[in-house]
């Protein structure tokens, strides 16, 4: 009974958006919603064959009522996350902070402190970042991958492993698939490290290259 046209109109948010991408969640994002006008263009066609719907906006404005509340949060975060692509690792967890400190309850802002903290060496207190990102934002499949390379990197190989195939639960992505493989290498089980790493060498860029190198050491 929903208005058919909606899923035409959040497509071309996804578009507008992508052309445009500054912030790492839309990365994250549209590894599960690939921005398309071609998608755009054949959700009008479906679109089209169905009667109008609701749109239910009283629902929605009743819905958003705490994240309008939490606007300054999200101000921060998008600050943190400035700062975060220039490096500035100190000022995005100042902006993090500021956002945790209006609603700590959002794991996005947790996984923002923790990755500034995994850049500063602070592995410990990233694992701790990332845990309330699991806690609090449980279907974001990015809080259990950064959590599984953290854990990776302090030699929690089983914890790493858990959090890891938690994340390709949600949504498998190659960094997943690489970092597992890197695990199995290590507990030499190497037909699971194959088949990791082919799947991470499906991709481009860096990480499918150092996948090929892996598959070709084996």
């Amino acid at each position: 009974g929903y208005e058919p046209q909606g899923a035409v109109e959040i497509q071309q948010v996804f578009v507008k958006l992508s052309a445009s991408r500054d912030a790492s969640w839309f990365e994250e994002f549209f590894a599960s919603h690939p921005p398309s006008k071609d998608r755009v263009a054949a959700n009008q066609k479906t679109a089209a064959k169905y009667p109008k719907g609701m749109r239910n906006k009283a629902a929605f404005d009743n819905a958003m009522q705490q994240l309008r509340k939490d606007e300054k949060a999200y101000e921060a975060m998008q600050k943190g996350e400035e700062s975060l692509s220039k490096k500035q690792y100190d000022e995005t967890i100042k902006f993090a902070d500021q956002a945790i400190a209006i609603q700590p309850k959002e794991g996005l802002f947790w996984q923002l402190k923790g990755q500034a903290q995994q850049e500063l060496g602070q592995q410990k207190e990233a694992a701790a970042s990332y845990a309330k990102t699991v806690q609090y934002n449980p279907q974001l499949f990015s809080g259990h991958l950064y959590l599984g390379m953290v854990n990776k990197t302090l030699g929690n190989a089983k914890q790493a492993e858990e959090n890891l195939l938690a994340s390709r639960r949600l949504l498998p992505t190659g960094m997943s698939s690489f970092h597992l493989g890197e695990l199995a290498q290590q507990r030499g089980d190497k037909s699971a490290a194959r088949t990791y790493y082919s799947e991470a060498a499906r991709g481009d860029g860096a990480l499918a290259k150092s996948a090929q190198e892996r598959l070709q050491q084996l």
